[in-house]
C-alpha cells in the first residue's frame, strides 16, 4: 500500500484524506486546523495523525500540501530549511495551495535543486455531494512528473485538465476566479435591478439558467442559494478573496489593471468588515439588501460607517503632514493596496458602493434595495 504525508489545515484537507484512505492509500497526516474545527470535524479513524511534519515526511515519499493561504505554504516550504530539503530523496510533492503563479516557479525550482519532483495542483469547485471528488483539478509540471501524479489526482477529482510547466496551473485556477468573481457581481447587480422593478427572482434565476442563456452556468450554480438565501454553502469568502488578492498582486507584476475585480474585491471586503468570512460567495448579493433585512443574517453596517469614520481622521492627519513627504511615498501596488494585513480599513472604503443610489454617502440605502421591506 502507497504511503502519503499529508500537510493541511482547512476542511478541503479533510475532503482529500477521506478520498486517499477509500482508494487505498496509507495517510499520514500533520493536521494544523484550529483544535476546536478538528474536534468537531474529525479525521478517518484509518488516518494515522502524527506532531511534527519530520515525522510525517519520514514514513512517506509522496507529500500532498493543502494549505488555505500563500503565507501558510511558504512557512512549510521555505521557513527553517522548508520540507523540501527534509524529504527523502526524489520525493514527490503535490501542492494544492492557493498561491501565486510566482510562488508555484519558485516551488517547482527549489524541488528541483533537491531532486525532487514538485506538481502545483488547484481544485476547482465543490466536492460532489455522493462521491466527496472535487469536479476538476488542474495540475502543472514536466509530462514525466505529471504521469506519476496522475493516479492520486484521479482520486481526488473527476476531471484532471493539464496546464503545462510551473505557473500554469495557478494562473488557470486565478483566471477562473476572476472569471467567476466578475460574474457573481453580474448576477447580484441583476438580481437587484429586476427586484427593483417588480420582476421575481425566481423568474430571473430560471431565464438566466435556461439553456439558451449565455450565462447558464453561473445562474445555475448560485441562483438557487441565492433564492433560498442560503448562504453557507459553497466556497467560502475567505478562500475566494485570498484568490483575488493573489490575482491582483499577479497582475500589478505585470502592470495590467482590472479595475472590474478590484471593485468586487472591494464589496467583499465590505462584507467581511460587516460580517465574517465564512459565507458562500454567492453572499455577496448581501451588499445588495437594505440595512433591515442584511441584519437577518448577522451584518452590522455600523461596523462600516465606524470603519469609515477612522479611515476619514487618518486621511485628515496625513494631508496635514504632506509637507514633509515626497509624491513617490504614497504610490501604492496592488499587493499593498488589497494586503489584509495594513491598519486601514478594507478596499470599500475610498470608494462608496451606495453613494449613486438612493441614500447617503457611507450609509445603507434604505429604499430600492434588494428585498427591501418597502
Amino acid at each position: 500500500m502507497s504511503r502519503i504525508a499529508l500537510i493541511l489545515n482547512d476542511q478541503r484537507g479533510l475532503q482529500a484524506a477521506s478520498l486517499l484512505t477509500k482508494g487505498g492509500y496509507q495517510v499520514v497526516c500533520v493536521d494544523n486546523r484550529h483544535q476546536h474545527q478538528a474536534a468537531i470535524h474529525p479525521l478517518p479513524d484509518s488516518v494515522q495523525v502524527v506532531q511534527s511534519v519530520t515525522e510525517a515526511l519520514k514514513q512517506a515519499q509522496t507529500v500532498l500540501t493543502i494549505l488555505d493561504s500563500q503565507q501558510q505554504d511558504e512557512d512549510i516550504y521555505l521557513a527553517g530549511g522548508g520540507i523540501l530539503a527534509a524529504a527523502h530523496s526524489e520525493s514527490l510533492f503535490i501542492d494544492f495551495s492557493s498561491i501565486s503563479p510566482r510562488m508555484a516557479r519558485e516551488l517547482n525550482a527549489l524541488a528541483t535543486v533537491h531532486d525532487h519532483a514538485f506538481v502545483e495542483a488547484g481544485l476547482l469547485g465543490s466536492p460532489d455531494k455522493e462521491t466527496g471528488n472535487w469536479p476538476q483539478v488542474l495540475a502543472a509540471s514536466e509530462p514525466g512528473i505529471l504521469k506519476r501524479a496522475r493516479p492520486i489526482l484521479a482520486v481526488l477529482a473527476t476531471e484532471i485538465i493539464e496546464t503545462g510547466l510551473a505557473g500554469t496551473a495557478m494562473t488557470a485556477k486565478l483566471a477562473v476566479q476572476i472569471a467567476l468573481a466578475g460574474s457573481l457581481m453580474g448576477l447580484a447587480e441583476a438580481l437587484a435591478f429586476a427586484n427593483q422593478n417588480s420582476l421575481e427572482k425566481t423568474t430571473l434565476v430560471n431565464l438566466l439558467a435556461s439553456d439558451n442563456s449565455p450565462i447558464t452556468n453561473i445562474a445555475a450554480a448560485f441562483g438557487p442559494a441565492i433564492i433560498a438565501e442560503d448562504f453557507t454553502s459553497g466556497p467560502p469568502i475567505r478562500n475566494f478573496l485570498d484568490d483575488l488578492s493573489l490575482a491582483l498582486e499577479s497582475a500589478d507584476e505585470a502592470s495590467l489593471p482590472l479595475p472590474g475585480l478590484e471593485t468586487v474585491q472591494q464589496l467583499y471586503d465590505l462584507l467581511q468588515l460587516i460580517g465574517d468570512d465564512r459565507r458562500g460567495i454567492q453572499s455577496l448579493i448581501l451588499a445588495y439588501y437594505d440595512e433591515k433585512n442584511s441584519e437577518r443574517f448577522g451584518l452590522n453596517w455600523s461596523l462600516a460607517q465606524k470603519a469609515m469614520d477612522v479611515y476619514e481622521r487618518s486621511s485628515e492627519n496625513l494631508s496635514d503632514d504632506d509637507d514633509d513627504y515626497d509624491d513617490d511615498d504614497f504610490e501604492h501596488s496592488h499587493s499593498t493596496a488589497h494586503s489584509h494585513e495594513h491598519d486601514a480599513p478594507p478596499e470599500g472604503f475610498g470608494f462608496d458602493p451606495y453613494s449613486s443610489g438612493p441614500g447617503t454617502e457611507g450609509q445603507k440605502p434604505s429604499t430600492g434595495s434588494f428585498f427591501s421591506d418597502n
